[in-house]
């Protein structure tokens, strides 16, 4: 490779790569099952085989409903845990791809595989509940040497030592439950070829047809590990506090028990309580007394670990837990001299970390597990696409939604399970808002034509619920027509005036995104009546929804003048008039988010990226009273609840307020995508220098590498470090009366290589910046206040 002087770079290491499974044909494979082992039981499966020579190459491709893991001549095969990756079962299966090459060997060999049901026999998150089954899976092996392997009914399979301890069941109060393990059971060498398996039985054939996809996201593992910081005895229970709350894997050390002896573990998220949401797993003794409980076809969330039946007092060595979630790379980070800001920042992304797991940004990982579509698109934009490598993952994301889309065109408010959830008009835009913030990202064409249809199937079926007088009204009911939702002030659905004005404005903002979509495509026709529609609809809802008098939208709230603002449904000749009363709302009336989960990121989005007014929300954000991530933080929260009140309710790992980070890196930092430029080769830079800051660093990442945007003032002189990455732009926003103000490394940035001066308006000087790394400073900066 040659950089822009013409200096050659040196050669990389060689890279390879291989293809998986294209075709349904290139499956030979059956899938089977252990058909006499009833629905909760984990199993083992084996295959046993010669070989004269191994090959010099051989993978295995391995699809399962329910989770799996490995084993190739008693080695398990790779790091990845919880795989493979929650779908659609009605739909779509994900299958793993596995280089077992280097395990096996002439003669003997076998091929195992560890089967648990997860999510195969949830209840009543597929449909009628009609898996409730057990875990069935499918497997190809191929070799270089062009032996081929594949599932039949000459695989052996026997119980297992573990199992399913709960329904595995979300709402309510939750009952997911954990994992028993019966050491009894256990066969140590089950999965080596030498092993005699003459009395296991042999696997029945299962038919099923579904749509196989490789699971190309990056696998969920024990990325941190956390140790116990106290422990407290009552009795005969013992609970060890893990210090915050998180979602992951439980491993204890056992000892001193005697055969059948039982030792339950639960798992809180609060503290005085011992269990919560059905979370416990139980350990059965051997005769051996001594053994390790951790888990494998499950994960528990929480704070507090209780431990009972132990006939002695265990010790904080005893006790490690593993955080499990998708292991994506972190690209972004935040540090300010607000250590308020910099704990709401980190405390947003623990929560976002705690709910993401299987490829599934979960509303909480205890009671429900499901993906909501309100807090999948808020986290998107907030947490995910500005702070970790999440192409792959959200590739997967978008598509679950397109996968749970009926053939009228409605969708789900839940993806990918298909659970018959509440939600509203955002919860089910999710193949609107993800597509389209994907798009922005990483400006691949191929996502946007997926989501076309899915997107254009959506809006014609909201189109089919638009009244007599030009407005969306409820289509399937009050619980999916829920407007902003765990608000200050409350919850809204159905007819109420809130919610059917947010509603609007959802469709308004999906419409709007179609139209653009549309252009890209190349269907200019198809954008114009989609244009159309929306034209109408701002007039209409305009017509029905805004206060001439007042000059607002029905109450007045900051999320019903905003959304009309953002969303265009405010006439031009109003919006003057409305944005000033929706500033003296937020910074007067009511200097709190008087929002909920769905309203959240509207709000961020329109504040951040269309005003360009994130100091609207700083007074919001200092204040540590109710409500508020200050409040939370003072009552000793480590992930965010699930209401602003947090008396009363019982998650407290919730994604309801999750994204507040896209403020720290977006609006302080100043890093955005650029509106008319998708995917990141160009993208804007646009500091902001607020209250009472000193200083902010901010990274965050783009297909081409990391951005930076660091600055600190003194004064009225600021400092801004800049890191551009190789073949990309940035437009860069410097707070200067003049141009003269600003320098580059002492000199005049305006005679600066790789540095155009666009234009100054007396507060902000802003510039053209090429690659490279900068560092530009100003004499004229707002003065810290």
């Amino acid at each position: 490779m040659w950089d822009k002087h013409g200096q050659v770079t040196a050669w990389s290491p060689e890279a390879r790569f291989s293809m998986g499974l294209l075709n349904a044909s290139e499956w030979q494979g059956d899938w089977i099952r252990y058909k006499e082992a009833d629905n909760i039981k984990h199993i083992w499966y084996r295959k046993a085989f010669t070989l004269k020579s191994p090959p010099s190459r051989a993978f295995v491709y391995l699809c399962s409903i329910g989770y799996h893991e490995l084993y190739v001549n008693g080695q398990r095969i790779g790091t990845r845990v919880l795989s493979p990756g929650v779908t659609n079962l009605e739909k779509r299966a994900l299958y793993v791809t596995y280089d077992i090459t280097e395990q096996l060997k002439p003669g003997d060999n076998v091929i195992a595989v560890w089967t648990g049901p997860g999510w195969a026999r949830a209840d009543g998150s597929y449909g009628k509940g009609v898996w409730k089954q057990d875990s069935i899976f499918k497997c190809q092996v191929n070799m270089s040497n062009g032996l081929s392997l594949h599932s039949d009914t000459t695989w052996k399979c026997r119980i297992s030592s573990s199992e399913n301890l709960g329904l595995w069941k979300g709402g309510g109060k939750g009952e997911y439950g954990g994992e028993l393990i019966d050491v009894r059971r256990h066969i140590t060498d089950w999965h080596t070829a030498t092993y005699d398996d003459s009395d296991w039985a042999p696997a029945s054939v299962y038919p099923k047809s579904l749509t196989l996809s490789a699971d190309m996201m990056e696998p969920d593992r024990k990325v941190e590990t956390l140790r116990p910081v106290s422990l407290t005895e009552q009795g005969r229970l013992y609970t060890f506090d893990m210090g915050r709350n998180f979602t992951g894997w439980l491993e204890v050390t056992l000892r001193h028990g005697r055969a059948g002896q039982m030792v339950k573990f639960m798992t809180a998220n609060q503290p005085g309580k011992t269990l919560e949401f059905k979370q416990e797993s139980h350990y059965i003794h051997d005769a051996s007394g001594t053994g390790t409980f951790c888990h494998r076809f499950n994960y528990m969330a929480g704070r507090w670990i209780t431990i009972e039946g132990l006939s002695y007092r265990p010790t904080l060595e005893d006790v490690t837990c593993y955080i499990v979630t998708n292991d994506r790379r972190r690209i972004g980070t935040f540090e300010c001299s607000n250590e308020l800001f910099n704990r709401i920042y980190e405390t947003d992304l623990s929560t976002y970390i705690a709910n993401t797991v299987n490829g599934v940004l979960m509303d909480c990982p205890h009671r429900e597990r499901y993906g909501y579509g309100e807090v999948s698109f808020a986290c998107m934009w907030g947490c995910g696409i500005p702070n970790y490598e999440s192409a792959a993952f959200y590739t997967k994301a978008t598509r679950d939604w397109f996968d749970v889309q009926r053939e009228d065109g409605f969708v789900n408010t839940i993806a990918p399970q298909v659970y018959r959830g509440a939600g509203g008009t955002l919860w089910s835009s999710a193949p609107v808002t993800m597509t389209w913030e994907f798009y922005r990202a990483y400006g691949d064409k191929r996502q946007l034509a997926q989501g076309y249809e899915p997107m254009k199937k959506w809006l014609d079926y909201l189109h089919g619920y638009v009244s007599n007088d030009g407005v969306l009204t409820p289509y399937t009911g009050a619980s999916r027509f829920l407007g902003d939702w765990a608000t200050p002030h409350g919850s809204e659905y159905g007819n109420i005036p809130a919610a059917k004005l947010f509603n609007n404005c959802v469709y308004a903002y999906d419409l709007n995104v179609f139209v653009q979509a549309a252009r890209i495509l190349g269907k200019p026709q198809v954008a114009s009546l989609y244009a159309q529609r929306l034209a109408d609809l701002r007039k209409h809802a305009h017509a029905h929804f805004f206060n001439e008098e007042s000059k607002t939208y029905i109450d007045g709230r900051q999320l019903s003048m905003a959304f009309p603002l953002y969303t265009g449904i405010t006439p031009d000749h109003e919006r003057e008039a409305v944005f000033a009363n929706f500033v003296e709302e937020i910074t007067r009336n009511k200097p709190y988010l008087d929002t909920g989960s769905p309203g959240l990121p509207i709000l961020l989005k329109y504040i951040i990226e269309d005003v360009e007014r994130p100091d609207l929300l700083f007074p919001s954000l200092v204040r540590t009273e109710q409500p508020g991530y200050g409040y939370f933080l003072e009552q000793g929260e480590t992930t965010w609840p699930e209401y602003w009140q947090n008396v009363g309710h019982d998650s407290k790992i919730h994604t309801c307020y999750t994204s507040i980070a896209g403020y720290f890196v977006k609006g302080i930092g100043g890093i955005l995508p650029d509106p008319e430029k998708y995917g990141m080769k160009q993208f804007i830079i646009k500091p902001h220098l607020l209250g009472d800051l000193t200083f902010a660093r901010t990274t965050s990442g783009s297909m081409y590498g990391s951005i930076k945007s660091h600055w600190s003032r003194s004064g009225s002189t600021g400092d801004f470090h800049i890191e551009i990455p190789v073949n990309t732009v940035a437009e860069v926003t410097i707070p200067a009366r003049d141009v003269s103000d600003v320098l580059e490394r002492g000199h005049p940035a305006s005679g600066t290589e790789g540095v155009t001066v666009i234009e100054q308006d007396g507060n902000h000087v802003v510039l053209q910046v090429d690659s490279g790394v900068y560092d530009f400073s100003s004499s004229s900066v707002p003065v810290a206040n």
